[in-house]
């Protein structure tokens, strides 16, 4: 099909896409060059350009990678289902190229730094917990309603009914030491 544009004194036909195959089975780039025909006045002149059409996998693999925040690292770790670190790191890998892992790992350590200070955190209730047994629950609510904050508190009562703390409360936990680093970060470059 050819088509033809007036530019400026310059006509312009598009009479083909060459396509270049840099593709090739993987879930990188696909580069196009669109062949255009410039005529001048004076001489024939062919110009291409180069194109980059982006694929799904590529365009994830740069969101994961630009995007990157504690709060998003969080999410993938809780949809999950809360896996261990080598777990999580293969379920990444499943997801994203080796280069992408290697670049997050930074980040997942820190995630699981955080984890294990809610994990250390929750047993410490589950301590507490076990010592309370002996009373009521009628009892045992205000105890701990005075001696802990309000988040401590919630998972103190999951634990006393023998639940599982949801995703949303651990998210909140989780968050609630993320800031408690940044704060202890940033009270040591002050110093």
């Amino acid at each position: 099909m050819k088509r033809e544009q007036q530019r400026g004194g310059t006509r312009v036909s598009r009479d083909s896409l060459l396509f270049q195959d840099t593709l090739s089975a993987t879930d990188g780039p696909i580069r196009f060059i669109r062949k255009l025909k410039v005529h001048d006045r004076t001489q024939e002149n062919i110009h291409y350009r180069s194109r980059k059409v982006k694929c799904a996998p590529y365009r994830a693999k740069h969101a994961f990678k630009y995007g990157m925040s504690a709060g998003k690292l969080v999410d993938l770790w809780l949809q999950a289902d809360r896996p261990s670190e080598q777990g999580f790191v293969e379920s990444l890998g499943r997801e994203f190229d080796e280069e992408t892992i290697l670049w997050a790992l930074p980040f997942i350590t820190d995630l699981f730094r955080w984890v294990r200070a809610v994990q250390k955190r929750e047993e410490a209730l589950r301590q507490e917990v076990e010592r309370c047994r002996t009373l009521s629950r009628k009892d045992f609510a205000p105890r701990m309603q005075r001696q802990l904050s309000p988040r401590d508190f919630a998972v103190a009562m999951l634990l006393w009914g023998g639940k599982r703390i949801g995703d949303q409360l651990l998210r909140q936990l989780l968050e609630d030491q993320i800031a408690a680093t940044d704060v202890s970060a940033s009270a040591a470059k002050e110093e």
